[in-house]
């Protein structure tokens, strides 16, 4: 293996096994007690997608649906030659993204924010979460990964499946799903091992042994077709070093293997990651609002426009006009990127969207504008009133259209990124600011989490000319990476540069 030995082996030690208070191993908190059930154990046997096996499986189960129904679609748009390795990437991503909760600190955290514990059971953890100053030692996600490359026994089992570069790249993709690993804009590197004060103790608990992690184990042999003998490896205090240790070695294999990386391979990982964001995101809420998860998000892909519907809202707008000739030849582009240069207030607007109708027939439609300003017009402008599923999609465009369309309003502007990138997947129309679109170029979290009904589309970029150069540097990558997708870009003033 490059970048060194075992190094779990020969620093961490053995320790008492202390997680009897862990009946269930979480990954998401149990929330408040619901009174109807009979007893708290019971309320928590209901709650199974919240624990960390359940968790995991309704998260395969999400990536699985992706695999199949979106793998070819990622694949066309992005120029990837065989939708069967991202797929095999993807499920194992999915499938090792928790892992890494299988430890004391993520354990004792989601336990105090559940309420099935006892008075006495309470005051112990919170004693033992107030030890190390209410810190985890290390994110979970690092910790997936170094259980599934550093420990020799997971790794060879999962080597029995998957090629040594499908290993590291689901373990990119792994790491990556919850955008904190890598170097910030100044290019520092991120945080990993926290600096706990004195006296809380060098080490943190990984819970291997326990039967929930098994579970674990056990559903990878009846998922992924890992051998059915599941490794045994045994619960221990993994001292700070250790885990210092594992991430430099991690930190040298994996940058041994990125001198290899075809480009092909570079967009392969970018586009597995965002799947496992995806997947996550479906299986930590779809299975809290009781809806059946491959149900719900195999219905949510098939919403894609038909050329009536473009049809229609471009008669609502014209009315008993025509189009201009610029417009008809707009209609008419026969090249998948399109640049239209118009002044202000000749039509460009309804244009694109009769260049839509031809192609974005059988996608989605994401029309992005530099502002929200101008996002809120163009929705308001177009697609208010047409009957197709659309969305205004921009930090307030939920307060926006309280405001334009009632002339009420509160502060709040409801949902979170989460909830409400479930509602984009289900439009087939998003009016949109540009970050929507190309912060996904920036690894920012709105528009990976929109990531499958991103991936399905066709794209219009207007006021281009109002474009910084960093989101014009993020355009230009878009466009050398979305190589299937059509792309109509519009300004009134483009120059020859």
């Amino acid at each position: 293996m490059a970048g060194g030995a075992w190094v779990v082996d020969s620093f961490c030690r053995a320790g008492e096994d202390d997680s009897t208070m862990f009946k269930f191993l979480l990954a998401k908190s149990l929330g408040k007690w619901d009174p109807s059930y009979q007893s708290k154990e019971e309320y928590a046997q209901a709650r199974g997608a919240a624990k960390l096996a359940g968790h995991v499986a309704a998260v395969l189960s999400a990536a699985e649906v992706f695999s199949d129904r979106l793998g070819q679609t990622i694949c066309k748009q992005l120029g990837l030659s065989d939708s069967n390795r991202l797929g095999a990437v993807v499920k194992l991503g999915a499938y090792l993204h928790d892992w890494g909760k299988a430890n004391q600190h993520f354990q004792e955290m989601v336990y105090l924010k559940s309420s099935i514990l006892d008075t006495e059971s309470k005051a112990k953890l919170d004693k033992a979460w107030k030890a190390h100053n209410g810190q985890q030692l290390i994110r979970h996600e690092f910790l997936s990964g170094i259980l599934a490359l550093q420990v020799k026994e997971f790794r060879e089992w999962l080597g029995k499946a998957f090629s040594e570069e499908e290993l590291i790249l689901a373990t990119w993709a792994a790491i990556g799903h919850h955008f904190k690993a890598g170097v910030d804009s100044q290019g520092r590197e991120s945080h990993r091992i926290t600096e706990l004060p004195d006296g809380a103790g060098l080490g943190i608990y990984i819970y291997t042994e326990h039967t929930d992690f098994e579970s674990v184990l056990r559903l990878g042999s009846q998922r992924l077709g890992l051998p059915a003998e599941i490794p045994r490896v045994a619960s221990k205090n993994w001292e700070k070093e250790c885990l210092e240790d594992c991430l430099k070695a991690l930190e040298s294999q994996f940058r041994d293997f990125a001198k290899s990386l075809s480009p092909e391979q570079k967009v392969l990982v970018a586009a597995a990651k965002a799947t496992v964001i995806a997947a996550d995101l479906a299986g930590s809420i779809l299975p809290t609002e009781g809806e059946d998860l491959q149900d719900w998000i195999s219905g949510a892909l098939s919403l894609v426009l038909r050329e009536e519907d473009l049809e229609q809202l471009i008669a609502q707008k014209l009315g008993e006009s025509s189009l201009r000739p610029f417009q008809e030849q707009m209609a008419a582009a026969t090249h998948r990127v399109t640049l239209v240069k118009a002044g202000c207030g000749t039509g460009k607007t309804l244009g694109a969207y009769a260049w839509a109708k031809k192609w974005a027939s059988g996608r989605r439609l994401f029309f992005g504008y530099p502002t929200t300003g101008t996002a809120t017009q163009g929705y308001l402008d177009y697609a208010e009133g047409s009957p197709i599923e659309k969305t205004l999609m921009h930090s307030r465009a939920d307060l926006d259209r309280e405001l334009l369309l009632t002339g009420e309003g509160e502060e709040d502007e409801g949902n979170s990124f989460r909830l409400a990138a479930l509602q984009v997947w289900r439009k087939k129309l998003v009016i949109c600011t540009v970050d929507s679109i190309l912060g996904l170029i920036q690894n920012n979290r709105r528009p990976l989490f929109s990531w499958p009904a991103l991936v399905q589309s066709a794209f219009v970029f207007d006021e281009v000319h109002a474009y910084d150069n960093q989101l014009f540097g993020s355009l230009l990558r878009f466009l050398q990476a979305f190589r299937d997708a059509p792309i109509l870009l519009m300004s009134a003033s483009f120059t020859p540069g």
